[in-house]
């Protein structure tokens, strides 16, 4: 028998063949909350315009609005100041005491290592979580309203540490009763004959 060898393309491209696929696509987890759905009976440029009231008096920046196409999408980033996140047992430069300044050794990826000398503590480091909304509505006989929101976290040098769907019942429902008290109420029936 002659064997021949295959190179390292070759191997490559044996080992892509050999590649799983995910049985699902991704899905939002955990699925939004039933609070995150309800019907209006009021215009949907009303639905749409009171939810850019409501959110950029909670503090989110107006990312985008279509009006026509019955969406808009705003966000807010807060400091957060503490202690190492519990995923950051070792930072990028390796472990070492960093309560009152210390010298550590880490390793990077490849072949690199290195030295860090730290002075001072690390105890007012800022993290950041990115929160996310988005109000959609959907025009029929009754309008239909869909929010949906996510949180990430990112850690002190700016690397995402956690993604997650927010779209929980407590949220959705004090977002839905300020949207409401904010809306013009539809005539009653009696009132309009």
């Amino acid at each position: 028998m002659n064997w021949k060898p295959i190179g390292i393309a070759g191997c490559c491209l044996w080992l892509a063949g050999c590649q799983m696929l995910p049985d699902r696509l991704p899905q939002a987890e955990p699925p939004p909350a039933q609070a995150c759905r309800w019907s209006e009976t009021v215009p949907a440029e009303t639905i749409l315009n009171t939810g850019v009231e409501v959110l950029t008096g909670w503090e989110f920046d107006l990312d985008s609005s279509d009006i026509p196409l019955g969406v808009i999408t705003a966000s807010r980033v807060r400091q957060r100041a503490g202690l190492y996140p519990g995923y950051d047992l070792y930072d990028r430069f390796g472990s070492g005491t960093h309560v009152f300044g210390g010298f550590g050794f880490g390793r990077g990826g490849g072949f690199s290592t290195g030295a860090m000398l730290e002075f001072g503590g690390r105890t007012g480091v800022e993290h950041e979580d990115r929160e996310r909304v988005t109000v959609l509505v959907e025009r029929g006989a009754e309008n239909l309203v869909r929010v949906s929101r996510d949180i990430r976290r990112f850690d002190h040098f700016g690397d995402l540490r956690e993604s997650r769907s927010a779209s929980d019942a407590e949220f959705c429902q004090r977002l839905r009763d300020a949207m409401q008290a904010g809306m013009p109420q539809a005539p009653r029936q009696e009132d309009a004959s």
